[in-house]
């Protein structure tokens, strides 16, 4: 069928956010499918304190100011254009700095802090 494979996507350069209390955090989303700007995105539940989402680029940056549960908190973003909208899970998990270093150990290869070029160009 006519367009198919164009369905709107969201994606983030990371689908689980580790960071430590206090450390600058900067992901990027990807969209792609049939969504015309202007794009606009949305979150819930909201992210944890310092960390913030921009409405028009949906990168979400800032430095966490709280701990999240052990689990860390699964966020739904959501993202809307003229032709439809997308989500994508995110799970952002903030610890307190030692705990962040002993985690990260065991994580590194995950969340390794790649830079990401980006793919959404207007920022807030």
């Amino acid at each position: 069928s006519r367009g198919a494979g164009l369905a709107p996507a969201l994606r983030y350069s990371q689908d689980s956010i580790v960071v430590a209390l206090g450390q600058l955090q900067h992901v990027v989303p990807f969209v792609s499918g049939r969504l015309r700007r202007p794009l606009t995105f949305a979150v819930a539940p909201p992210l944890p304190l310092g960390l913030t989402l921009g409405k028009r680029s949906g990168v979400i940056s800032g430095i966490a100011s709280e701990v999240t549960p052990a689990e860390g908190v699964t966020h739904r973003v959501v993202v809307e254009g003229e032709q439809g909208t997308a989500y994508a899970d995110v799970r952002v998990l903030v610890l307190a700095r030692d705990a962040y270093f002993s985690t990260c150990e065991e994580e590194s290869i995950h969340a390794s802090a790649t830079t990401f070029s980006h793919s959404v160009s207007e920022e807030e």
